[in-house]
Order: structure tokens, then C-alpha cells, then sequence
């Protein structure tokens, strides 16, 4: 379509050309499916203070052992049975810490109760 205006004209509102818009038919959209649930939040944990106390001496002495390690033997990895038995009390010390849910689980588990009660 051309415009039949030229460059130094501006048209007015009744000079504009006017365009109906097509009539649409209205579209069936299909409701999509749920969402699955979230893969759960990592686990917080609570140590008591003689857990805290573990972890961060296991900590200092694996970063101890790794940093000797790097600074005698540069570019090679770190494949020591001592670190590697550190790290599996580490994680073990961790395990046995107290399970801190998120606030989100607590105020939905305590919601569910009181609509169940």
C-alpha cells in the first residue's frame, strides 16, 4: 500500500487511512499439566556446638593436609588416604547434625495441620 502523503505533509486524523481488524475466532487453549514438585532444598543442618567444633577442626586439618600436599608436589592432585579419611568424618559429623526444615515446609506442614484438625 502506498502512503499517498509526501514527506512534507502531515496527514490529519480524518485523512488517515483507516484499517478494520479481522474478526478471530477464539482459541481453545489446553490448561498445562502441573507442575511436578520442586526436587527438595538442600538440607540445612544445626550442629551443636560440639559438632561446630568438629567440623571446623576436620576442616583446618584438611586444608592443612591439602595445602602441604600443593606446596611439595605442584600440579598434582591431592590423593591421600589421610585427607580422604577426613572428609568421611566430616561428612559423617554433618550427618548426625540436627535437620533445620526451610520456613516455607514448617508454615505449609503447620497450615495442613490446622485444615486437617
Amino acid at each position: 500500500m502506498s502512503f499517498p502523503y509526501s514527506a512534507n505533509t502531515v496527514p490529519t486524523r480524518n485523512q488517515m487511512p483507516f484499517v478494520v481488524p479481522q474478526q478471530r475466532t477464539a482459541e481453545v487453549i489446553p490448561m498445562p499439566e502441573p507442575a511436578p514438585e520442586p526436587p527438595p532444598a538442600v538440607a540445612m543442618r544445626r550442629p551443636s556446638q560440639e559438632q561446630g567444633r568438629a567440623l571446623e577442626l576436620l576442616g583446618r586439618a584438611i586444608e592443612y593436609l591439602v595445602d602441604e600436599h600443593n606446596h611439595y608436589n605442584r600440579g598434582e592432585a591431592v590423593d591421600s588416604d589421610a585427607v580422604r579419611l577426613l572428609m568421611q568424618l566430616n561428612r559423617a559429623v554433618f550427618a548426625e547434625c540436627e535437620v533445620v526444615l526451610p520456613w516455607a515446609v514448617r508454615l505449609r506442614q503447620w497450615m495442613t495441620s490446622m485444615v486437617a484438625a
